[in-house]
């Protein structure tokens, strides 16, 4: 079952302002509302994907979709500021047929491949360095690149530019064992037309590109007009 949660956490809450500064500690205090795992990647197998959004209010909502239903009880009290909504969205998945047309959002995290240096002296291939795509044009590139594989295609206009908006936001950073990380991110807002519904089925439960544990990836659709 594929459970959608929406929480609107207490800006006044000291440990929610921990948690939107530090995108490590707000990756723990989501993966607590789920079963912990030994030895393997915990949000990989409850299929747990997060993203903080502008509620339709002005405040902060912070969307949590996972395979194994959540617990919020172990949030820290006063951190949320009105009940917690969950819904399962299984039929609303299944419902998604090829040639719809649906609006969409993701928080992405584009990235792209340096050219790998020369094989290594033991004769191993050597990976090409991974760095952000920080120009607008390019980041939707990437995204349209992803599309094919993802089971859907962005319409484009008469210049051609696809129907999507990519906003610049702040770099999501943390700290993991002591070091810092940093994600350099955006948000796509925009339309897409599914062309194969079980690839775009599959995008929806797993999520698009990298930063996953630190609130990038997921991504959802709605009713176009």
């Amino acid at each position: 079952m594929t459970t959608l949660s929406r929480l609107i956490p207490d800006l006044g809450s000291r440990p929610v302002r921990r948690d939107l500064a530090d995108a490590e500690q707000l990756h723990r205090t989501v993966m607590s509302a789920f079963p912990a795992v030994e030895q393997d990647d915990a949000r990989r197998v409850h299929g747990v994907l997060h993203r903080v959004d502008a509620s339709r209010d002005d405040r902060l909502a912070l969307l949590v979709q996972s395979e194994t239903a959540p617990d919020w009880s172990s949030l820290p009290a006063g951190y949320i500021a009105a009940p917690v909504q969950s819904k399962q969205i299984d039929s609303a998945l299944e419902g998604i047929v090829e040639g719809q047309r649906l609006g969409f959002r993701i928080r992405a995290n584009p990235t792209r491949s340096l050219p790998a240096p020369p094989r290594r002296a033991d004769g191993k291939r050597a990976r090409g360095r991974r760095i952000p795509i920080t120009d607008e044009t390019e980041q939707i590139r990437w995204l349209a690149r992803s599309s094919d594989r993802c089971g859907f295609e962005l319409p484009t206009g008469e210049n051609n530019e696809p129907f999507v908006a990519s906003i610049r936001e702040p770099k999501i950073t943390g700290r993991r064992a002591g070091s810092l990380v940093e994600l350099t991110c955006c948000t796509f807002d925009g339309i897409l037309i599914v062309t194969d519904s079980g690839k775009l089925r599959s995008a929806l439960r797993e999520g698009i590109g990298r930063g996953k544990a630190y609130g990038c990836g997921l991504l959802s659709v709605r009713r176009s007009p």
